[in-house]
């Protein structure tokens, strides 16, 4: 079975990726392949996969220089990425997944690339580490 697997960033870390690499080496191991679609950061492992990956965005940092040019990057990329779309297009034609695994994809991918993985039929299991998904400030509390 073919794997791809989909989060924010692609370096040691938190939970989240911890679990993903975890998850990746088992399924290898048992002679799955798997593949990986993340931001480009400095901090990333390497990754076979990362000509497919995101331009790194640093909303912090668009956040301290205030400006309309970066409220539409950051916007642009944490509601609806075209970017994201376009590029997980391209491996998911290379790498044909059976399965797509996401981990943490708001913010920084967007939920666009579930629009793409439907249009070539592949199923999606998304493990979700925070609540931000379905409660912006991530604690489901009023």
């Amino acid at each position: 079975m073919k794997i791809l697997f989909v989060n924010t960033y692609h370096s040691p870390g938190g939970g989240d990726r911890t679990y993903m690499f975890n998850m990746a080496k088992l399924l290898e191991d048992n002679d799955h392949q798997v593949a990986y679609f993340a931001m480009r950061n400095k901090r990333n492992v390497y990754s076979p996969w990362s000509k497919y990956f995101l331009d790194e965005i640093d909303f912090k940092e668009r956040n301290k220089k205030k400006s309309i040019a970066n409220i539409i990057a950051v916007l642009n990329r944490s509601i609806y990425s075209f970017e994201a779309k376009e590029k997980i297009d391209k491996i998911i034609q290379y790498f044909r997944p059976d399965i797509a695994f996401f981990q943490i994809i708001h913010n920084h991918i967007s939920p666009a690339v579930i629009h793409t993985l439907k249009k070539y039929d592949v199923p999606i299991i998304w493990t979700l580490h925070t609540y931000t998904p379905i409660c912006i400030n991530s604690t489901l509390l009023c």
